[in-house]
C-alpha cells in the first residue's frame, strides 16, 4: 500500500504562496513600524538634549542687574589687588630707603611719546 504519488492532501495547492506571501507582508509592516519607534525615539532624544542644554544656557544668563554687580565686584578686586601691590612697593621702599630707577627701554618710550604726536 504505497500510495506515494497520489496521496491525499489538506492544503489547497495555492495556500503555500498565499501564507509565504503574508508572512513577509507581516515582517515589512513589522520592520516600518520598527524604523518609525526607532527614527521617533532618536527624535525625542536629540530634542530632549536640545532643550536641556537650551533651558542650562538660559538659566545661567545673568540679569542686567546681576551682570552689573558682578562687573563691580569685578573691578573693586582688580582695584584691591593693585592696592595691595602699590602698597607692598611702598614698603619694600620705606624698608631699603633706595631711589626707584626706571626699567631699561622706559626713557626711550617717553621720549618717543614726547616727540610723536
Amino acid at each position: 500500500m504505497n500510495n506515494s504519488g497520489n496521496s491525499p492532501n489538506l492544503v489547497e495547492p495555492g495556500i503555500h504562496k498565499y501564507v509565504s506571501l503574508a508572512l513577509e507582508k507581516c515582517h515589512t509592516n513589522r520592520v516600518v513600524v520598527y524604523y518609525w519607534i526607532l527614527n521617533v525615539g532618536v527624535v525625542v532624544m536629540v530634542g530632549i538634549v536640545v532643550a536641556l542644554f537650551v533651558y542650562y544656557s538660559l538659566s545661567k544668563k545673568l540679569s542686567p542687574q546681576e551682570y552689573r554687580n558682578k562687573m563691580i565686584q569685578d573691578h573693586e578686586a582688580v582695584l584691591r589687588q593693585i592696592r595691595v601691590y602699590k602698597e607692598e612697593q611702598n614698603k619694600i621702599h620705606q624698608f631699603t630707603a633706595l631711589p626707584l630707577t626706571k626699567k631699561r627701554g622706559e626713557e626711550a618710550t617717553q621720549m618717543r611719546d614726547i616727540f610723536m604726536p
